[in-house]
């Protein structure tokens, strides 16, 4: 993959000799965010069409949507609490994740090798979903997995391995802004467990404010947090599913979680974004290297490069570039785009901040 910023200048009003303009530094989360952190939520249910995405769209979010494809219907009534493919189909349209929870939500590390072609086996419940998905939302790829129960192995890691790009189970920790190659098949996310009773929404306060200080310590040490979620209903109707479902989270806790991630987001503190684009973003990152072509006081050319499938990897890389101290903005073009950057005056250097798309 090579994406190529091109700066020009264009005031100049002294000819300075080139003094490694157009080194760069790529940021640890786009647009220089200081933390990361993903909404993600289990088993493809309807509520989470019809109670989770007016949320996360209300405030600019979007979550991944782990499915089990066959019990998604074309129409309701579906199976049980599980939702249908033209919902979630809106969601991925709506730039939501949809990713894939296996087949039939068996314990992989109960499972043999075996191949796709056989439906008993670890192999195809791992490639037979994501090739599911994949047809139903062909305009983009399945690259995150969730592990039923959260249960895995290095075996079943690298038959994942094969087929993912990351794969989630549970943790108490966030996750490091740089990750192994095992890290990426046991990305931690932290589930929220409700002491009873749960009479009122005030009850679930103690729950909120604790998950609160959690995130709130991930951002503080720049890392990568995320929650698991199931059901999300509104509170008028937990008294009657409270026993039925798995820690159903009320729609005015969500909220109020949302809130405050938005809050956060506002000031830079904080990305929320899906599994896919952050794990694309973060490989892409670690993968990059740059070659300067041309830089002189009139122009800064330069390509960058990786790798990385092209079909998957092409979330644009965040940079500062380092300009002569004579420009005050720039003219950038990277594939046929045309934008002009303010730039920035750091303890040491000028600088410009952009963006390095795909080309």
């Amino acid at each position: 993959m090579i994406k190529q910023l091109l700066f020009t200048f264009t005031l100049l009003t002294q000819v300075l000799l080139a003094q490694n303009f157009g080194s760069m530094r790529f940021t640890n989360y786009a647009d220089d965010r200081k933390s990361a952190f993903s909404l993600t939520f289990d088993d493809g249910l309807l509520t989470h069409t019809e109670n989770v995405a007016p949320i996360l769209n209300q405030y600019g979010f979007k979550g991944t949507f782990y499915v089990i494809p066959p019990y998604l219907t074309e129409s309701l009534p579906g199976i049980w609490r599980y939702g249908t493919w033209p919902d979630f189909q809106l969601l991925a349209n709506q730039g939501h994740e949809i990713g894939s929870h296996t087949m039939r939500h068996y314990d992989l590390t109960s499972l043999q090798w075996g191949s796709i072609d056989d439906d008993s086996t670890l192999l195809y419940e791992l490639y037979q979903s994501k090739i599911f998905i994949e047809q139903k939302i062909p305009t983009e790829k399945c690259i995150s997995l969730n592990y039923p129960y959260t249960l895995h192995n290095p075996f079943v890691d690298s038959a994942a391995s094969l087929f993912y790009e990351n794969a989630r189970t549970l943790g108490q920790v966030a996750n490091d802004s740089s990750l192994t190659e095992n890290d990426w098949y046991g990305l931690k996310a932290k589930v929220v467990e409700f002491n009873l009773p749960r009479n009122s929404v005030e009850d679930d306060l103690d729950e909120f404010f604790t998950f609160l200080n959690w995130t709130q310590n991930s951002i503080n040490n720049h890392k990568w947090g995320m929650i698991i979620i199931h059901d999300v209903i509104p509170f008028s109707d937990l008294d009657s599913l409270i026993n039925v479902i798995y820690e159903p989270v009320t729609n005015e806790w969500l909220t109020s979680l949302c809130e405050f991630l938005w809050a956060r987001s506002s000031t830079k503190n904080v990305w929320v974004e899906t599994v896919g684009n952050i794990t694309r973003y973060i490989k892409e990152r670690d993968a990059a290297s740059y070659e300067i072509i041309i830089s002189s006081n009139q122009l800064i050319e330069i390509n960058v490069i990786d790798e990385l499938d092209n079909e998957i990897y092409n979330y644009p890389l965040s940079a500062y570039v380092k300009i002569p101290d004579s420009w005050n903005y720039v003219r950038t073009e990277q594939n046929g785009i045309v934008d002009t950057l303010i730039t920035t005056m750091s303890d040491s250097c000028n600088l410009v901040f952009g963006k390095c798309y795909s080309g």
